[in-house]
């Protein structure tokens, strides 16, 4: 009995510190422990994995904290990583891990998230899965223990939380979350009780001023072996000197924080292609960044700490601006935060807007197989002998829009293969790009642009056949470039390429030989 009791003495600061009340993420910490609606990188996915919709990059976070500095033998450790994966419009993945170890206990939970757009830049929804696991130490006053002899030094058990995000407009998100939904049971004796809390959490986030934002979050936990629900308060605000420092400041029931996030790297690697025929240049922006966070907190209550709790962390994400476009063209459709548009942000490139010539077309859908008085309604089951107009109009109008749509989508993949036919040009690889075009006029029949970029190649190919004295040669390849420019121009013959191409490349009905450089 003795030994129970000096057992509990340890444990029971230990327990009232559990890390499943700590969520990973030093920015949130500082900004008073908030993160439901306000979380900004992937700590999102222990927050209110809803937020993982939002996030379009691979990421790499961390975050290690030291507790009570002044104690000794004490080893109270919070480690917390996450990393993630986008897949456009299927939406973003997030593996974690948060381990929490005490001289002679320890805590672990490696969760798997995910989080989508439901309605884009609106709603989002979100939900993980957590492995929970609980470990004694074997030590001169356990391993003889009765109770851990029949019980055992370790348990572990799933649980999950769900989410939702609605942001109005670009200046305010909500988040609703629910954490521990299945009240995982970790006790290690199978007769007691030791239940994780139904949480459940509402937060806000306002941004003032893009460089000035305050949030605030509510939780309210609801737990079977306490007498009272628990209301917890949480608030803070971000203010950003420049692009490079944040600094950070917050409270909540327990400890008052602040902290800073310091982008210690940000490198942007662009690369541009040209269009031989019309000098039109596509840019291509991947981006590198580093960033740290710190956080100091200090407690109202209970152990004084003359140091404060300390905690540092590291985010590394990777982006790319052309991943909406060739990501997963095969499998879902291109995630694009404008239309047709692809919107490059970068420190050298003063957030320019580069309209790319192979992503913007004007809507010109010749349906021929959709034709309104051959449409036919079999499924239409009519009780009286008077056709309902009205249902016959509305289903046609909704065959009209589906074949639209799926018009619309191979578009977009169209456009995709002529992008890598071109980066296929530049590499002299020609025979792959012409496959590229090949597959572009295969998706999308009616996009004149494919038969421009596949004369294109034709006529670069029979120039340099020309330059190498093969007249012969070169006429084959020319009667190709004919070919396929006159299949465009059957399709749009005021396309500007076209016009510039007929312009600068035919005399006289005639394809001629420019003197330039292969």
């Amino acid at each position: 009995m003795k030994k129970i009791l000096m057992l509990g003495l340890v444990l029971f600061p230990i327990l009232l510190f559990s890390h499943y009340l700590e969520f990973g993420g030093v920015r949130n910490a500082a900004l008073g422990g908030v993160g439901i609606g306000s979380s900004e990188d992937i700590s999102a996915s222990v927050w209110n994995p809803a937020l993982l919709g939002m996030i379009n990059k691979i990421e790499l976070l961390s975050d290690s904290r030291k507790y009570f500095w002044q104690l000794s033998n004490d080893d109270l450790l919070f480690n917390y990583a996450a990393l993630s994966y986008p897949f456009g419009n299927v939406g973003t993945i997030v593996f974690s891990g948060s381990f929490f170890n005490a001289a002679d206990y320890s805590e672990n939970k490696l969760g798997f998230h995910y989080g989508n757009q439901i309605i884009k830049n609106k709603l989002m929804l979100g939900a993980s899965l957590y492995r929970y696991a609980v470990g004694y130490k074997q030590n001169e006053f356990t391993v003889h223990d009765p109770f851990f002899k029949e019980n055992g030094f370790d348990n572990s058990a799933f649980d999950g939380d769900v989410g939702l995000v609605y942001s109005p407009d670009s200046k305010i998100k909500f988040g609703l979350v629910a954490y521990n939904i299945m009240n995982a049971n970790l006790a290690l004796d199978s007769d007691n009780n030791d239940k994780l809390p139904l949480v459940l959490g509402y937060g806000m986030v306002y941004h003032w001023k893009p460089n000035i934002k305050t949030m605030f979050d509510i939780t309210y936990e609801i737990a079977e072996q306490s007498q009272q629900n628990n209301f917890n308060f949480a608030g803070g605000m971000e203010y950003g000197l420049n692009k490079i420092i944040q600094i950070r400041g917050g409270a909540n029931n327990y400890n008052v924080t602040a902290g800073f996030g310091v982008k210690i790297l940000k490198k942007d690697y662009i690369t541009k292609f040209q269009d031989p025929i019309t000098s039109q240049k596509f840019i291509n922006t991947r981006s590198l960044e580093i960033a740290l966070d710190y956080c100091v907190q200090y407690p109202y209550f209970g152990i004084e700490s003359a140091f404060g709790d300390h905690f540092l962390g590291i985010n590394l994400n990777y982006s790319n601006s052309s991943a909406e476009m060739e990501k997963y063209t095969t499998v879902v459709p291109p995630k694009v935060t404008k239309e047709f548009v692809t919107e490059v942000e970068a420190d050298s490139l003063t957030q320019e807007n580069v309209k790319v010539d192979t992503m913007m077309f004007t809507q010109k859908v010749v349906i021929d197989t959709v034709v309104i008085e051959k449409v036919k309604y079999d499924t239409v089951t009519i009780v009286k002998k008077v056709p309902d107009t009205l249902l016959i109009q509305t289903a046609k109008r909704l065959a009209i829009a589906e074949t639209e749509l799926k018009n619309l989508r191979n578009m977009n993949k169209a456009h995709a293969h002529l992008l890598n036919s071109l980066k296929y040009f530049y590499a002299n690889k020609y025979d792959k790009a012409i496959k590229e075009c090949k597959i572009a006029i295969k998706l999308a029949p009616s996009l004149s642009l494919s038969y421009i970029r596949l004369g294109s190649i034709y006529y670069r190919l029979g120039a340099i056949a020309f330059a190498a004295g093969k007249k012969d040669e070169a006429e084959n390849y020319w009667e190709l470039t004919k070919k396929n420019w006159q299949k465009a121009k059957r399709i749009d013959p005021n396309h500007p390429e076209l016009l510039d191409v007929y312009k600068r490349y035919f005399k006289n009905g005639k394809i001629i030989f420019r003197n330039e450089q292969f």
